[in-house]
């Protein structure tokens, strides 16, 4: 059985509640109301929640499970320049 995985991505300004973005893969995410949210979602900041709701974004189009691709898509949106190492993660 493989082994399951998660990862967090977040970009974020000076204050964590003007603004900030999260894109978190391999772990389902439940909202405040109780509803759950896939294993791609984004987290976003609602005052007194802080970054406890998400959605499932339909701009991030490749699967969790390929990160590398996922950084690149997300970066592309928020308009982030990676310049350094990023590996897919080895098979345990």
């Amino acid at each position: 059985m493989p082994v399951q995985t998660s990862c967090r991505m977040r970009s974020f300004t000076k204050s964590w509640a003007v603004a900030s973005t999260g894109l978190d893969l391999g772990a389902e995410h439940i909202n405040p109301d109780g509803k759950p949210v896939g294993e791609k979602h984004k987290n976003y900041w609602v005052p007194g929640y802080r970054d406890k709701w998400a959605y499932e974004p339909g701009d991030i189009t490749e699967p969790w499970h390929r990160p590398v691709a996922v950084w690149a898509q997300f970066c592309a949106e928020i308009h982030l320049r990676h310049t350094g190492t990023l590996s897919e993660p080895r098979a345990c």
